[in-house]
């Protein structure tokens, strides 16, 4: 496999955007959730809700073992969820933490999760990779090692991490079996190269070097779909390309500065060159694709070269501004169309180009102007609003205060009607577009691929591989 991201850190609880692909390999949680978003038992075999829906109490299945050989049982399981819970740890999960309020045990494969309220979310944060049960042993011998070395159920060891390259190795004590009746996995181990670039990606699977590559851009879909050798796959995901401004310290700490800049991009040149006949204008976070979350009556920022003109002038700003992008297709590509669009409005700029993990870290530390990046929705929306606008979330990316954001997140999350959590995001977004914190370019469609030679492609709820049933001609 090729991918374009690596992952911050294999502990299911330190991580970031690409922890999917990876924590698929090795860890299992409780329950799944596949690709209609129906939720499965997996090392649970059973829940059951309590009547306020308050607490889920998991019968969990006999006899499955760590990679270290331990046995699976509600004391792991507990061990695992109280460790999600503390936040003196510092992990990156910190707000799905703050949902939980204990975790009891009622005998050796039953456990009780009680919540701090009654939410739509309870289920879906514990199918997702914070969920992860891994070996409890492990996680107190290793120390920071484990980051590099997990141990937890999954139908893949992994073997070692070296630079960009990922080496798994089947696990010969899996406890799954296929519908044919044999041990699962199929496949003898899983090897992932990280390659940012996106054409070396598509040389690579086109020669059969690998099997499968993420972030498939517009412009290779036809040739991917025109190849007998190859499948295209559908994602059912979008990048969408956002510029945020560091509002804690001069240039954009003025707002007139920020306004000029949301108001002075053409979305619509931005999508005619970078995703031609596929990609959409984004006008903010969300997209039709969106479904229940979308409010066609957001319209958000539009392009208005005059009020621009106008902003820079009220601004009395007259220096250079640096906007700051990873080192990757296809945020350079609009960095350089912005510069240009930024110059006919009075706005002169430089492109500080930086590899992922050097962005995250000047990004968290506020070390920028402004950057131009990208999100993509997970399973539900609070994982994108609590990172972003919840003064728990990982990605401090602006600088500003998120007081009052942070009670609208938490209020949409402590919600089980889907209508008022609406509400509370739209909240969430009239806050940030008013005050020019967050402006959003544009949204393109990205799918995967892969060789006829892989079969029984499957992906779960948040558009990540399931490597269990996979077999390889």
């Amino acid at each position: 496999m090729s991918l374009q991201l690596t992952s911050g850190s294999l502990d299911p609880l330190f991580g970031n955007g690409a922890d999917g692909y990876f924590q698929n390999i090795f860890a299992e949680r409780l329950i799944s959730q596949n690709e209609k978003y129906e939720f499965e038992p997996w090392l649970a075999e059973s829940w059951e809700a309590s009547h306020d829906s308050r607490s889920y109490t998991f019968k969990l299945r006999q006899g499955i073992k760590f990679h270290d050989g331990e046995p699976l049982n509600a004391e792991a399981v507990k061990f695992n969820l109280d460790r999600l819970m503390d936040i003196s740890l510092g992990h990156t999960k910190q707000a799905s933490g703050g949902m939980l309020s204990s975790v009891e045990v009622i005998d050796e494969y039953t456990v009780r999760v009680n919540f701090k309220e009654p939410s739509e979310l309870s289920l879906v944060m514990l199918a997702n990779v914070e969920g992860g049960i891994c070996s409890p042993k492990a996680i107190k011998e290793k120390g920071q090692d484990f980051a590099r070395q997990p141990v937890c159920t999954g139908p893949f060891v992994m073997e070692s991490w070296t630079g960009n390259e990922y080496v798994a190795k089947k696990n010969p004590n899996y406890w799954r079996t296929g519908e044919d009746g044999q041990p699962l996995p199929y496949l003898d181990g899983v090897e992932i190269n990280i390659q940012s670039n996106s054409a070396v990606r598509m040389v690579e699977l086109r020669s059969g070097n690998v099997q499968f590559i993420d972030y498939v851009l517009p412009k290779d879909f036809d040739t991917i779909a025109n190849d007998p050798s190859l499948q295209l796959i559908e994602t059912r995901k979008g990048m969408h390309e956002y510029t945020a401004f560091n509002v804690s310290k001069p240039p954009f700490d003025n707002i007139e500065l920020r306004k000029a800049v949301a108001l002075g991009v053409n979305r619509e040149a931005l999508v005619k060159v970078i995703a031609p006949g596929h990609g959409s204008v984004l006008r903010y976070m969300e997209s039709p694709e969106q479904l229940w979350l979308y409010d066609d009556a957001v319209k958000g920022h539009v392009y208005d070269p005059e009020a621009a003109r106008a902003a820079v002038e009220k601004s009395g700003f007259k220096g250079e501004v640096s906007m700051m992008v990873i080192q990757r297709d296809p945020d350079i590509q609009v960095a350089q169309m912005m510069q240009g669009m930024l110059s006919e409005i009075g706005i002169n700029s430089k492109i500080e180009v930086v590899e992922r993990q050097g962005f995250l870290d000047k990004m968290n530390a506020l070390q920028h102007d402004f950057l131009i990046t990208r999100m993509e929705h997970s399973i539900d929306p609070d994982s994108q609003y609590t990172s972003f606008f919840h003064e728990r979330g990982v990605f401090n990316v602006t600088g500003t205060d998120r007081t009052e954001t942070t009670k609208l997140v938490d209020a949409a999350r402590n919600s089980l009607d889907r209508d008022e959590r609406k509400k509370y995001y739209g909240q969430v977004m009239d806050t940030i577009l008013d005050n020019y914190i967050f402006s959003w370019l544009m949204r393109m469609p990205y799918k995967a691929a892969a060789s006829n030679r892989l079969h029984n492609v499957v992906l779960d709820a948040g558009s990540q591989l399931r490597y269990t049933d996979m077999w390889l001609d």
